[in-house]
Formats: C-alpha cells, structure tokens, sequence
C-alpha cells in the first residue's frame, strides 16, 4: 500500500473543514494539498461595498473577464483588510511559525511571485509581529500542505496557522498562496471536459477511509458558472492550481462525437497567465 505522502490523487477530502487535495511538485514527487473553504462557501457571494461592486464590473470589462476567476468574490481580500487601506493596493502580513531560514526565503520569492506578475496591488509584508499577520504559515512536516481559501483567514485565531508547507518547492508555494489569495482547484472548473471514472476512484479512496460520498462531494463536484472567466469555457490545464489526475481515475474527448479516451494529468507546475489573468479580474487589478 503506497503511504500518504506518495498517494497519487486528484482528489478532496474532509479534514476539519478542509479540501485535501494531492498534488504532484515540479520536482516529481507527491504532496498533499487543503484548501480550507467556510462552510456556507459554495452559496454565499458578497461584496463589502457598492463601490466596490462597481470596479469589479469595470475591471471586468477592461480584462475581458467576468468578476469571477478561479474564484468567488466572497472570498478576496477587500481592500480595507489589509495593512496598507487607501492606497489602492492590498498589503498581508504573513508571519512565520517557525521554519528554517532558508525555508523562509523559498516561501518570500515564490509568494512574491503572485505580486510581481499582478502589477503589486497584492503584496505580501513578510515583517510583521502575529499580532498583526493575515497568513500564518507554519511547517510542519506530519501535517500536509494546505491552505485557508481568501479572506476566510481572518476568521482562523491569531494562535492559529492559516497554511501549512509540509514541502517547500515553487509550485507548492505557489499554489498554497493562489489559495490564501482566494483561488480555488482548477480541476473543478465548471466547464471540465474530463469524465471521471467514478467507480475507480471511489474503490481507490475506501483505502484512505473515504466513504462514497466524501469522495463525490471532494472529487467530482465542480463549482457553479460564476467560478469561471469570460472567455475561459474550458480549464486552465497550466494552472498552478490544477493537480495531478492519475491514469485510469478519468478519461476525456474533444467533441461530443469523439470516443472517450484516458485522461491524465501531471499537475500545475508555476502560476500560469490564465491564474494571472482571473486575479486581475477579481481583484480589479490593471497591469
């Protein structure tokens, strides 16, 4: 039986409250992803303030992109959140729970990343005391890679991490920090054109302890229209936010008239132009 870090997924699973999805490093080897999401998230859209509502709508005719990415409006960052208000741009403060030093600097550059290719209205402050973090990030090696989705940070008590990196690569990083700045797994975009191979799925997650229905709710549920891009019908396979899909768990066609063939896919490898490109949109950001 293969142990929990070399589990090859694709999939979801309850933790407390969280999505536990593995994906698979650049580097090849395996990790386990959680994407905590609030319980009354798949229903609950809002915006902080008519203002607000407004830009979005602008930004979304400007990029060509509707208010929703990969994303919910309900879960970015408002503006007056972070620690920088007023100045157009929002600033969190991520406060490190530990960590070696070099550790710290690969979770710097690679958060920085999401900054430097969204122009700067999302930067992250890596000085600030806990008191006044809105990410912390903790490493502990037992624990997985997971996140909390968006702004549903500020709701995780300021004892508490609001992500974990069990492995400290690029693309982990950065799909950890895609989520702490509200995206969600691209595998579940709405308009997939993969079909999963429920029974074969479901029998390989009874190992893991996984009833049928966890695995449905986890795994084959997609999100709703409003999770996707204008212009974005199909998944973004280059997302930082899509994780692996083993061979013989889906397969997929072109066209309705094409037969069904095996699927597979490797995982995201960094933050693509489309993962760009939906931020930018939410977030009202202009390059």
């Amino acid at each position: 039986m293969m142990n929990r870090r070399h589990f090859l997924a694709g999939c979801c699973a309850l933790h407390t409250l969280p999505l536990l999805a593995q994906t698979q490093p650049a580097d090849g080897s395996q990790f386990i992803c959680s994407a905590i999401v609030p319980p009354d998230h798949m229903s609950v859209i809002t915006h902080s303030s008519e203002t607000e509502k407004m830009e979005i709508e602008e930004s979304a005719k400007t990029f060509d992109l509707s208010p929703h990415g990969t994303i919910a409006v309900g879960d970015r960052w408002r503006r007056n959140e972070g620690s920088t208000p007023g100045t157009g741009k929002i600033t969190l403060g991520v406060f490190f729970m530990g960590g070696t030093a070099d550790a710290q600097k690969r979770v710097i550059d690679n958060a920085r990343v999401w900054q430097d290719k969204t122009g700067g209205g999302i930067t992250f402050d890596f000085n600030v005391e806990q008191d006044r973090s809105h990410l912390r990030v903790s490493f502990d090696g037992n624990d997985g890679n997971w996140s909390i989705i968006g702004r549903a940070s500020a709701n995780q008590k300021i004892s508490r991490p609001t992500m974990n990196l069990s492995d400290v690569i690029p693309n982990i990083i950065q799909h950890e920090f895609g989520h702490a700045i509200g995206l969600q797994h691209e595998h579940s975009h709405p308009g997939g054109e993969f079909r999963w191979n429920e029974d074969v799925v479901i029998n390989a997650m009874k190992a893991y302890g996984w009833s049928a229905a966890t695995t449905r709710r986890n795994i084959f549920e997609r999100y709703g229209n409003n999770y996707a891009c204008l212009n974005k019908p199909k998944p973004d396979y280059d997302s930082v936010m899509f994780y692996p899909i083993p061979l013989g768990w889906a397969v997929i066609r072109k066209t309705t008239t094409d037969p069904w063939v095996p699927f597979t896919h490797p995982g995201g490898k960094l933050i693509s132009a489309e993962d760009v490109a939906c931020i930018k949109g939410v977030y009202g950001l202009r390059a």
